[in-house]
């Protein structure tokens, strides 16, 4: 993290703990089955945070305790924030996942995520959108679909060369799609970054394990959508 210009000064380093690890298989068809070891990010999160610091946040799987408080601290903060229930839906109480939901700019789910959330809080996607501005939902290889107020937005994905592990692809198009939203671009803007990113990831084995430069990243988005990259 450090070699990539990446602040380490916030993490939190627990020397008793051993560090959490996953476990997943990938079948042919790329369904997984994951077991989780949550290690040190059991842990609820004790450092010092100063919200106004950061331009917005995500709240994403980690401690339950910090599931439940984050979305609370940047809502009375006044800090744009994305939520990111993914693994932690099955744990999360109806009504933990709902206040995690309300006040988000946008929930990060896939399809299957998003059923899982509908059958456990009871609301369809009108009623979350009372709660949120949007839902983004992930549809692997088919690309994304942004739902909003307005409408649903099918966002078409980025071509794969070679597809050949899918793990680590929701984390790099949500990396891309907030790259967008810090450089204030619509939705439909983030969702295709977002899809880019995510070409890069399952082109490797592993989550962490591709790499590009902005100038190839540039290339790849106008190749993908016919337009210039608005980054």
């Amino acid at each position: 993290m450090r070699d990539t210009g990446i602040d380490t000064e916030s993490i939190q380093i627990s020397s008793d703990t051993p560090t959490a690890s996953a476990y997943i298989i990938t079948d042919q068809d790329d369904n997984q089955i994951a077991a989780f070891s949550s290690g040190a990010g059991d842990r609820a999160y004790t450092m010092a945070i100063d919200p106004h610091s950061f331009a917005l946040a995500i709240a994403s799987p980690g401690c339950l305790d910090d599931m439940v408080a984050m979305p609370r601290l940047f809502r009375e903060s006044g800090v744009p924030f994305f939520y990111d229930p993914w693994q932690r839906i099955p744990t999360l109480s109806r009504e933990q996942l709902i206040d995690g939901i309300t006040g988000a700019e946008a929930v990060f789910v896939n399809d299957y995520e998003m059923k899982l959330i509908e059958e456990r809080t009871g609301l369809d996607e009108k009623t979350l959108l009372e709660k949120t501005e949007a839902l983004v939902i992930t549809l692997g290889a088919e690309g994304s679909r942004i739902i909003t107020h307005e409408g649903a937005k099918e966002v078409a994905p980025a071509v794969v060369a070679d597809a050949i592990d899918p793990t680590g692809a929701g984390d790099a198009y949500r990396a891309g799609f907030l790259k967008g939203r810090l450089a204030s671009l619509s939705l439909e803007a983030c969702g295709k970054l977002g899809g880019v990113s995510a070409a890069y990831a399952v082109e490797k084995y592993g989550t962490q394990n591709h790499t590009f430069t902005l100038d190839e990243f540039r290339l790849r988005y106008t190749r993908a959508h016919g337009e210039d990259c608005p980054i």
